[in-house]
């Protein structure tokens, strides 16, 4: 009897339990929560499957990498990937979408701000000189100016490749100067218009990697727009000149130089393009046409650097002046083999008869011959002529002393191979 009592009395107990677990599994709170526990389950589940599904390859990462020079990080090509179900040319289109979109963002952002810095571009595909004495030759150089907002960007790779390519382009497209019988006339080195330009395809220098483009149908404005997502300051096309003469014997040369600059990418502060006239009895040798081009390399670098404004000088007076802006007139301080105090006019004088272009009795005057000629020249200086308002001074200026503190903040406490 006592066996059986507590048996009945043991399930009853059992009953009571279940009952009370039945009725805390049916509360509010417990559905609640089973819920949300629920709704997690299947959030993870889906998303670890989508995330499976939709791996990037890291083969076409590399892949994409490699054909936009390393510009593209490494999260914007797997995004890109992702995208396109890792279609690599459906990923390089999506690329290309993705920076004209955020590009355009980034130039509306900048277009208010003043481009006072930057650099000055130089591409001479042919100077003018010739390895045979009868071979006809001719003249194909350009110079561009393109602007940025500080030298910290000015000095970067992208910047100083983006310069090189419009260059190089302008140099490329630019028509020849109407034919003439005079050499030594002016407008050799003709302005090129810039809105021409700017819509005009982009050709690459072949010394540096230029900026990012998929599409060969890329156009300078939109290399500019990608420069700048890339770079985060304001860059334009200020302007482009070219010389370009139709094939001749060799009357007419091209002489460049850049202050500053490397010969990867052709770029630097300051630069001068130089058109010069030769006059010879005598069929040119190889040797002599290599001391030519020595010769007018000499005297764009007497233009940037004695810094002349003009080729003549107003009277004789200012001949061998260093202070003068008139090239003639100047000491000729860049002339091969060493400078010398001879004026730049008296200079070539006895240079060309040293080499024997002409002979003393046939100068045109007394003192001066015809034999090598400075036709005209163009100089630029980088933002010369710009002046950026005081606010964005301020501006700039404290966002520059910000920069210098991250990296003074990040730079390790002993420098490298240091003794501590």
């Amino acid at each position: 009897m006592l066996v059986a009592t507590d048996h009945i009395g043991n399930s009853l107990l059992k009953f009571i339990r279940l009952d009370l677990f039945s009725a805390y599994i049916h509360s509010p709170d417990m559905i609640n929560m089973l819920r949300r526990a629920t709704s997690g389950m299947r959030a993870f589940h889906t998303s670890r499957s989508c995330t499976t599904e939709l791996k990037a390859s890291i083969k076409l990462i590399a892949e994409i990498r490699k054909i936009t020079d390393n510009q593209v990080p490494f999260g914007k090509a797997k995004d890109a990937l992702l995208a396109t179900n890792n279609n690599l040319n459906a990923a390089l289109e999506w690329l290309e979408q993705d920076n004209i979109t955020s590009g355009a963002k980034k130039v509306a952002k900048v277009a208010s701000r003043t481009a006072n810095d930057g650099l000055v571009g130089i591409t001479v595909l042919a100077d003018g000189s010739f390895a045979h004495s009868k071979q006809a030759t001719f003249v194909r150089a350009a110079m561009v100016e393109v602007n940025c907002e500080t030298d910290f960007v000015a000095k970067n790779e992208i910047f100083s490749n983006l310069v090189a390519d419009i260059a190089h382009t302008t140099a490329y497209l630019a028509e020849a100067s109407a034919p003439t019988n005079d050499p030594t006339q002016l407008n050799l080195i003709r302005p090129f218009p810039v809105q021409l330009l700017t819509d005009a395809p982009l050709i690459r220098a072949p010394s540096g990697s230029g900026s990012f483009s998929p599409n060969p149908s890329n156009t300078i404005s939109s290399a500019i727009q990608n420069a700048t997502s890339k770079l985060g300051e304001k860059i334009s096309l200020r302007r482009a000149c070219s010389f370009v003469t139709a094939p001749s014997l060799g009357t007419l040369r091209a002489g460049s130089y850049l202050h500053l600059s490397t010969p990867q990418t052709q770029t630097g502060k300051i630069g001068a393009l130089v058109a010069v006239s030769l006059k010879s009895n005598s069929n040119i040798s190889k040797s002599l046409d290599a001391d030519v081009r020595t010769l007018v390399r000499s005297l764009a670098r007497q233009v940037v650097g004695l810094g002349a404004d003009r080729v003549q000088a107003p009277s004789l007076a200012e001949l061998g002046d260093p202070s003068s802006s008139a090239l003639y007139a100047q000491p000729f301080m860049m002339r091969p083999g060493g400078g010398t105090d001879l004026s730049v006019r008296f200079a070539l004088n006895a240079w060309a008869e040293e080499k024997g272009l002409v002979v003393p009795s046939q100068s045109t005057s007394g003192d001066v011959n015809d034999g090598v000629h400075v036709v005209e020249f163009v100089k630029w200086s980088a933002g010369e002529g710009i002046e950026k308002p005081e606010e964005e001074e301020q501006v700039q200026s404290c966002q520059v002393r910000v920069m210098d503190a991250e990296r003074t903040s990040l730079a390790p406490e002993h420098p490298p191979n240091s003794v501590y």
